[in-house]
């Protein structure tokens, strides 16, 4: 039995018998199931009722923690569906059973009887789909239609040629054995006679003895049809449900109103804001160039169909449309095709009553629709707005799980999808692409200025670029852009180098103009790749390159920067080994006085003592660390080691002994790294005095303000501050000026110099004097012979670090180094 078959779809009475017991629920709740199909059918949800008698949805969040009475529903000893109750008594469940029983009964009865239509008539058909028996009502059918005997018809030669793929889905879905069938609306082939229309059902009992035939139910159709409607209703709504394409269900659409009309050809139209014209969506009799015409049909007073519809905002009927002006340019190629008259009604929204289109039906014959085929129309446009509303909800949820939804481009799980699909021809190029500086812009002018900027990179970027090449964001200030049917690495590039031109093109934001430069890091595969994502991680690694040689440039990847990966990959995992097992420590070099030769402090050099092999030096592991967020613990080993090693020192010695410890550029900014000094600070008891820190003019450079800030914190503390590799940089003077600094240490390439070329002495001998005069200390690093001692000592520098005293060592052996010294 089709218990849904028997419900009124536009006044509900299962959910006035559940509510009228809403007193009793207090607050529980109730929930109406019926099945689908056939007694082996799904149930589903038809209503939801709460204590307070407000409908909700049937499923009513149950969860499997909840405790679930369940009731059966029968309606003439068939079991049709249940009544789920929750947090109620067990009698209001029975009862709430008890009341849709008695709706569904009285539902039934009505059906059977046939109150509202002809005769019901039953015919059995053999598996060769053969018409072996006929119900008496089913012959008075056939001969008061004009149909030729029943009994020994093949059962496809009785259906009109219109009609075959319907009703052969209909008979398969019969034969499938999956129980009975949504009714069907059929044009039964007839003599000479027009088309008659019948309503149509089947159920496959070839499996019982008592039958051994499908059998189908059969109904003349009329006007007031209401089965066959509801039965277009439920399949429209099942199918969206389902996922059916959008121009599937809308085709039932036009069908269940061309069923019923057979002088009726619908067209769909979909609404176009942009142009504010209408275009054809579903048109499958229509003929093409009545079609075609229609395209781009506008909205407005006095304009044909649903043109002049959907501007008035009401159902228009034109009886006759060569006589109205508004068809003056329809009318030829309609009158062509023998159409003469049109009815249109607009398509709103049931969310918000946007248009969304119109159903505009034309007819062979002239006139104005009755009221039954008005209130069809009605229901058409109202499924259409339904499976239209879908249809865009569901494409809004796929747009946005396919794009950013900042810059709206395609996102990670987009791009990742279409380069699956163009590595499968070969030939495919990724870009990799960062914008350089783009933290400064963001964290000068806000968050909210940043995205600003993101949006028009993003903008300019799909804009420079061409179809089939596609951009994404990948996240932050990352772009990934997929190259299909690229020749060459060379052609690669090109485009990289076209798109980091467009751009650094200049432009202004709320009044500041905005210059920004991008690096770009380049791989492709000739062949299908075995997996296309590594062009990703490729081209990934090949910007990473990219900076470290300058930034704003290229850089295609190629099997040196293969192995360089595969060495960052080792000393990653060397490096988390040691930090687990606490082999990351310190390595001491003296700061020397040379007019007494006092050591008065020692720079801390980090060392990562590897298992097996040599350890590992600075130059090679922190820039790993930097890359993969392991530089805390590094630095939180070094400094603590440092720390209490200057505890010792100076204990021991009558004169302040400082100690010196590097800090990366990338720790010059936030806020945890001076919170972690202070906390090392406190755990170590040391005097912070006695404490230095590194910076070099590199990692000023990027931003000299977040600098200057970050390093008054840290003269707050106590500590000293120094300049490391004084004179590389474009401004070195201007730091000394305004940056919180006690010492400079001179870059060794000045001091390696400084014996045999003029300018790297004048620069020595100035740095020296200039420190002098402004009270700071200057030390020279790298100082690794004796002549360069005595150059050095010349030029008036008085504080020496290098191996001409002491390489760097383990905290124990620079210790017994300091207790030598006199």
């Amino acid at each position: 039995m089709h218990a849904l078959g028997l419900l009124d779809v536009d006044d509900d009475p299962v959910f006035e018998a559940v509510s009228s017991l809403a007193a009793r629920m207090g607050r529980g709740r109730c929930g109406v199931w019926l099945r689908g199909s056939s007694r082996d059918g799904d149930l589903r949800p038809v209503a939801g009722v709460d204590g307070t008698g407000r409908e909700g949805d049937p499923e009513l969040g149950w969860h499997a923690r909840d405790s679930v009475l369940r009731h059966p529903v029968t309606v003439s000893g068939i079991e049709v569906g249940e009544v789920r109750g929750t947090d109620v008594d067990e009698a209001v469940v029975a009862h709430a059973a008890a009341a849709v029983r008695d709706v569904l009964e009285v539902r039934w009865e009505a059906m059977r009887r046939d109150e509202k239509g002809g005769p019901v008539g039953v015919v059995s058909v053999n598996d060769q789909l053969d018409i072996v028996w006929a119900s008496a009502e089913a012959v008075e059918l056939s001969v008061a239609s004009g149909l030729d005997p029943l009994v020994g018809k093949h059962v496809l030669d009785l259906v009109h040629n219109d009609e075959l793929a319907g009703s052969s889905d209909m008979l398969a879905q019969t034969l499938g054995g999956r129980g009975r069938t949504s009714v069907v609306g059929v044009n039964l082939r007839l003599g000479e006679s027009a088309p008659a229309r019948f309503d149509i059902w089947g159920d496959n009992r070839l499996s019982d003895s008592a039958v051994g035939a499908l059998t189908f139910v059969v109904r003349k159709a009329d006007d007031r049809s209401e089965l066959t409607l509801l039965a277009d209703q439920l399949w429209v709504l099942n199918r969206l449900s389902a996922g059916e394409p959008l121009g599937e269900v809308l085709n039932r659409v036009t069908q269940m109103v061309e069923h019923r009309d057979p002088a009726a050809l619908v067209c769909i139209m979909e609404f176009d804001e942009s142009s504010e014209a209408l275009h054809p969506l579903m048109a499958p009799r229509l003929p093409v160039p009545v079609v075609g015409k229609l395209i781009g049909l506008k909205v407005g007073a006095g304009e044909a169909a649903g043109g002049g519809s959907i501007h008035a905002g009401i159902t228009q009927y034109t009886p006759n449309v060569a006589v109205d002006p508004a068809y003056a340019e329809l009318a030829p190629v309609l009158e062509q095709h023998g159409l003469r008259s049109c009815w249109s009604i607009p398509i709103r929204s049931l969310a918000d009553a946007k248009v969304l289109g119109s159903i505009d039906v034309y007819r062979t014959e002239v006139g104005n629709p009755s009221d039954a085929e008005s209130n069809i129309l009605v229901l058409a446009a109202r499924l259409a707005a339904i499976a239209m509303d879908h249809d865009s909800r569901e494409r809004e949820l796929r747009h946005q799980a396919m794009h950013d939804p900042l810059t709206d481009l395609p996102n990670r799980a987009m791009f990742s999808e279409r380069l699956e699909a163009a590595a499968e021809d070969g030939n495919v190029g990724v870009l990799f692409v960062d914008l350089d500086r783009f933290k400064l812009v963001n964290d000068t002018l806000g968050h909210e200025f940043g995205d600003e900027v993101l949006k028009v990179i993003g903008r300019r970027m799909d804009e420079h670029l061409e179809d089939p090449i596609l951009v994404a964001r990948f996240g932050g200030d990352e772009f990934t852009v997929l190259v299909p049917k690229v020749e060459s690495s060379a052609d690669l590039v090109s485009v990289a180098e076209g798109l980091l031109e467009a751009i650094a093109e200049p432009f202004d934001i709320r009044g500041h103009r905005i210059v920004l430069d991008a690096s770009a890091g380049a791989a492709m595969a000739t062949d299908r790749p075995e997996d296309p994502q590594s062009l990703v991680r490729d081209a990934d690694s090949a910007l990473y390159h990219a900076k470290e040689r300058g930034r704003g440039r290229v850089e295609v990847f190629d099997d040196r920067m293969r192995q360089a990966d595969a060495e960052r990959v080792r000393i990653e995992g060397v490096l988390r080994e040691a930090i687990a097992e606490k082999r990351i420590m310190a390595h001491f070099q003296p700061t020397i006085r040379v007019s007494d030769g006092q050591v008065v402090g020692a720079e801390a050099l980090a060392r990562c003592d590897a298992a097996n092999g040599a350890p590992l030096t600075p130059d090679r592991f922190i820039p790993v660390a930097e890359e993969v967020g392991l530089l805390s613990a590094v630095f939180d080993a070094v400094l603590t080691e440092a720390c209490e090693m200057s505890v010792v020192w100076n204990q021991q010695r009558a004169e302040r002994f400082t100690v010196w410890v590097n800090l990366s550029p990338v720790q010059l900014g936030p806020p945890a790294v001076v919170d972690q000094i202070a906390r090392i600070f406190r755990e170590t008891g040391v005097d912070a005095s006695t404490i230095g820190f590194e910076v070099t003019e590199s990692g000023i450079i990027p931003d000299p303000q977040e600098a200057a800030d970050f390093l008054q914190r840290l003269k707050a503390l106590g500590a000293h501050i120094a300049i490391d590799d004084f004179g590389t940089g474009y401004s070195s003077l201007g730091y000394l000026q305004a940056l919180p600094v006690d010492t400079v240490k001179l870059d060794r390439s000045f001091v390696i110099r400084a014996g045999d070329d003029l300018r790297s002495r004048a620069i020595v001998r100035s740095v020296v004097d200039l420190t002098r005069a402004m009270r700071l200390s200057c030390v020279a690093e790298g100082v690794e012979t004796v002549e360069q001692l005595d150059v050095i000592t010349d030029l008036g520098c008085e504080l020496v670090q290098g191996f001409v005293y002491a390489r760097p060592t383990a905290a124990s052996a620079f210790t017994d180094w300091l207790s030598s010294r006199p």
